[in-house]
């Protein structure tokens, strides 16, 4: 895998220009070098787990070609097992944007007085447990029926309705204590969950100017065929010795398509960027080997200068019912021998927003700071559970974002247009044996071209 960056300069020839005037940086992957594991043959044991796994555990170290793996499968899984508290069960919210606090109370109202509906509903023990739930769906209010069970989660509360809450500030439970003249099977109490929309502002802030960016490419070969892999290796060490702002990362990864590795491998590049190399970038702009700018550069800086500090993150909030009714959100994955394995299921952490989205991000540099070296128990926790989850970089900075000091900072935008054809796409579907299937983006065509008509001018 290769990243790849580029820096503004001025005054230099055309083509040292267009190479020279950004960062490039990649990073290569390598398929033959193991990553993260310890391939020491004297530690390759095949012991037997101590603890009891859960199916899909084993059979998925029963599929692990490896002894190594095996072990290593078995390792893991028994840590998570037996450690009730491995992932984090719930993580502070540092967004200063908020509608009130989680768990505040509106009051208790007689369900069929309020007029508005709920766009989802589930059945739940606790309230807290349905606020978390609304929050999760990205709904300000979530109303519990604290006897039946039941939640609803609403995006909009009218203000008429306030007048049929007749127990303002308290729960239908405590109301009842010492009032007994309503039905109490028709009450619900209604909570905040705190939530409230943000990264839609697109508003320039400075004016234009030139700035730093980095071009961060991830370019792997195919793992079988090996001399594709080192010819590509070859060539782009050569583009390494000829220009200066041009650097592979010091570690070769391996990863494959959705892989925990992706995560790790991004966060120590990040780290050699800042530490080693220690340039004074504004942006750092993940790019895909199939980008096609249709932007000059120097227009790409100019624009992004009028936004110092802003991070463009695609996502979706259409897509956060689908994303958190998936199983892969809900699982447990561990890479091994370039294979991405499904050992069980984890819960979701309370009290934070899920965000899904693109992994084609613009970064700022005090974003990525805060993602890579920050210690609070939000980064801390969520570091650690992206480190067991599929897809990690279309969620992690998502939800890192929008749940941290840096909400503020957030554009659902990432200042690119992909072909996102299903039907073509998402091939692997109909496929019976998998631990993880997504789709592709696929290539534009002129019969496209009507897509492009109604994409907006953002600039």
């Amino acid at each position: 895998m290769y990243i790849l960056s580029i820096f503004w300069q001025q005054k230099i020839p055309v083509w040292d220009r267009l190479i020279s005037k950004w960062l490039l940086f990649i990073v290569l992957v390598n398929f033959a070098n193991a990553f993260i594991q310890n391939d020491d043959p004297s530690e390759i044991l095949d012991i037997q787990p101590k603890c009891v796994l859960d199916e899909q555990a084993t059979f998925a170290i029963s599929r692990a070609k490896t002894d190594y793996c095996k072990t290593y499968l078995k390792e893991i899984s028994c840590e998570i097992a037996s450690n009730p508290n491995f992932f984090p069960s719930s993580l502070p919210r540092f967004c200063p944007i908020k509608n009130g606090n989680f768990g505040e109370i509106i009051g208790c109202a007689l369900n069929t007085s309020i007029n508005t509906t709920s766009f989802i509903a589930h059945h739940f023990n606790t309230s807290i447990m349905c606020i978390d739930f609304c929050l999760k769906y990205e709904a300000p209010f979530a109303a519990y029926g604290e006897f039946t069970g039941h939640c609803n989660c609403w995006r909009i509360f009218n203000n008429a309705s306030v007048s049929n809450i007749f127990a303002i500030n308290h729960t239908c439970s405590d109301w009842f204590a010492d009032n007994d003249n309503r039905s109490i099977a028709e009450t619900v109490t209604l909570y905040r969950t705190s939530f409230v929309p943000v990264g839609t502002g697109f508003k320039p802030e400075t004016p234009p100017n030139q700035i730093s960016l980095v071009f961060f490419f991830l370019v792997s070969g195919r793992k079988s065929l090996r001399q594709n892999e080192r010819y590509l290796y070859r060539e782009l060490s050569k583009l390494c010795d000829r220009y200066s702002n041009i650097v592979m990362a010091k570690i070769r990864y391996r990863t494959t398509w959705g892989s925990t590795t992706r995560l790790l491998a991004e966060l120590d590049v990040y780290k050699q960027l800042i530490e080693d190399l220690k340039w004074n970038f504004s942006f750092v702009i993940s790019m895909s080997e199939s980008d096609f700018p249709i932007k000059p550069i120097e227009e790409l800086s100019e624009f992004l200068s009028m936004f110092p500090n802003k991070n463009f993150i695609v996502g979706d909030i259409g897509n956060t019912t689908e994303m958190l009714e998936s199983s892969e959100t809900r699982s447990i994955f561990v890479f091994c021998d370039n294979y991405l394995y499904r050992l069980g299921h984890k819960k979701f952490i309370q009290n934070i927003i899920y965000e899904f989205g693109s992994d084609w991000t613009i970064l700022s540099r005090d974003f990525i700071n805060y993602v890579t070296y920050g210690d609070d128990e939000l980064i801390r926790g969520l570091r650690l559970t992206f480190n067991f989850s599929a897809l990690p970089s279309e969620s992690f900075y998502h939800t890192a974002v929008i749940n941290s000091v840096y909400c503020d900072k957030y554009i659902r935008h990432n200042l690119r247009m992909v072909n996102w054809d299903r039907k073509r796409g998402c091939t692997c579907f109909n496929r019976d044996v998998g631990d993880l299937c997504g789709c592709s983006p696929v290539i534009y065509r002129r019969s496209d071209k009507k897509l492009f008509a109604v994409s907006r001018n953002i600039h």
